[in-house]
């Protein structure tokens, strides 16, 4: 089942946050550091606090959080998102790419998320 922030999370995600993730990237995503339509990224941080402020989406099967979405700061045009499957201190990054700031997400299809 697939959460939003907007939309609202179940109380499972409580748990998640303050937990670190040392993150490791797949070959897709260092590829999408390459090929972000915005130019370029940085390869982001190797460590990330999961907290109510970056955490944007979660799913979850057989009551286990089993991807997390993530926003972060980048520099002074964008923020990354970054799609983490999360395995107990280990977070691996499936893929990443750039918002910018401004973007106020108007677009979000709420129907691909449940409520709670």
């Amino acid at each position: 089942m697939l959460y939003h922030k907007e939309i609202g999370f179940p109380k499972i995600v409580e748990g998640f946050y303050g937990k670190k993730l040392n993150l490791e990237y797949t070959r897709h995503a260092k590829l999408a550091c390459l090929s972000e339509r915005y130019g370029t990224i940085t390869h982001p941080p190797f460590v990330i606090e999961i907290n109510k402020e970056n955490l944007i989406e979660i799913e979850i099967e057989n009551n286990l959080i089993t991807k997390v979405v993530v926003r972060i700061p980048y520099d002074n045009e964008n923020e990354l998102a970054l799609a983490i499957i999360p395995e107990g201190e280990k977070g691996t990054v499936k893929s990443l790419w750039a918002n910018l700031i401004r973007d106020k997400h108007f677009t979000l299809d709420k129907s691909k998320y449940n409520s709670i």
